[in-house]
């Protein structure tokens, strides 16, 4: 799979002739009605050769999360890199702003802090996101695209900490500050399972342009707060069988903000909801099942609201991942 990391020593043996079909680049979504890429295929290798985030980039985005983000390689060093993630109607998070949402920032920082680890320790192992916090400076400008520049300052045995920023134009005027714990993570896929929908008073046009995207929706509600949910599958998916951390984070913050709207609409307020900061813990890797999120309001001011979130998939009591949101009410 990771051809153009694997050596091998002496001439290969003949094989029987065969047809090669040229894999074709992945085009921009246009809309929310296009179908996820499908998962990656299960079995991962891991490289001899010294990993190169440019190289590594034309097969990573072409499968999962990354290429229905539409990710991009735009840079590296030797202990950072910077992807781009372009901007797209159905990425947006508030549709008469035109900005990107912050769901698929949080996937790009998530992502570019792996590949960062991996180009500073030159070997391609599976990682996990144990932390995860994104501070946001301001919104994106209006159908700009976003940058992730990533760097990896330290690795201990089992972790490696990474910090870094997001930027529309000008990297010294950052959209967001990103700084994360990740270590090494092995395990198997489970089979697919998907989330039975349930009545609900939250409609699926509440959700923002992203989550609908991303497939997640609106499947019941716990203590008449929305639960939100999304089946497993190629939009989601990030090393083979599992959940991309970033896709973990958009589900969780989308079920921080629908239940802050819906505490919201109960006074009779619409207002403009803008993401001060997330901080993202995730407890378990997200495996090949249905994954489900609920939020609750811990403290809703005039102008600022804190929510705490939860994600779970089979076993309510047992969470794959926790958030806590700040957010500013305007």
């Amino acid at each position: 799979m990771f051809s153009f990391l694997v050596q091998r020593p002496g001439p290969l043996p003949e094989a029987p002739p065969r047809k090669v079909i040229e894999p074709a680049a992945p085009a921009k979504l246009n809309d929310c009605n296009r179908p996820a890429p499908a998962p990656m295929h299960p079995r991962m290798i891991t490289p001899s050769a010294r990993f190169d985030a440019r190289e590594a980039s034309k097969l990573f985005f072409q499968h999962g999360h990354t290429a229905w983000l539409g990710l991009k390689f735009t840079d590296m060093g030797e202990n950072w890199v910077e992807l781009e993630l372009p901007w797209r109607a159905d990425l947006v998070g508030d549709s008469s702003a035109g900005v990107l949402a912050s769901g698929p920032i949080i996937s790009l920082m998530d992502m570019a802090s792996g590949m960062a680890i991996w180009q500073t320790r030159g070997t391609f192992q599976p990682v996990a996101t144990l932390d995860l916090r994104v501070d946001y400076q301001r919104p994106a400008r209006e159908r700009a695209s976003v940058r992730g520049r990533v760097e990896c300052y330290r690795i201990t045995r089992s972790a490696a900490f990474v910090r870094g920023i997001a930027y529309d134009d000008d990297p010294d005027d950052p959209v967001a500050h990103v700084a994360g714990v990740f270590m090494t993570f092995d395990g198997e896929a489970p089979q697919l399972e998907r989330a039975p929908d349930a009545p609900r008073t939250m409609l699926e046009g509440d959700l923002p342009a992203y989550a609908r995207a991303l497939g997640i929706r609106v499947t019941g509600e716990e203590d008449t707060r929305p639960v939100v949910s999304v089946d497993f599958g190629g939009a989601v998916e990030g090393r083979p069988g599992f959940f991309h951390g970033g896709a973990t984070a958009g589900l969780l913050e989308t079920a921080g903000y629908a239940a802050l709207r819906a505490a919201l609409a109960a006074r009779g307020q619409t207002p403009v909801i803008k993401p001060i900061n997330i901080t993202v813990q995730y407890l378990a890797a997200g495996r090949a099942l249905p994954a489900h999120a609920v939020g609750r309001i811990t403290r809703l001011g005039r102008r600022n609201a804190n929510i705490a979130i939860e994600a779970w998939q089979d076993d309510r009591q047992r969470l794959i991942a926790t958030a806590v949101l700040n957010v500013l009410i305007v």
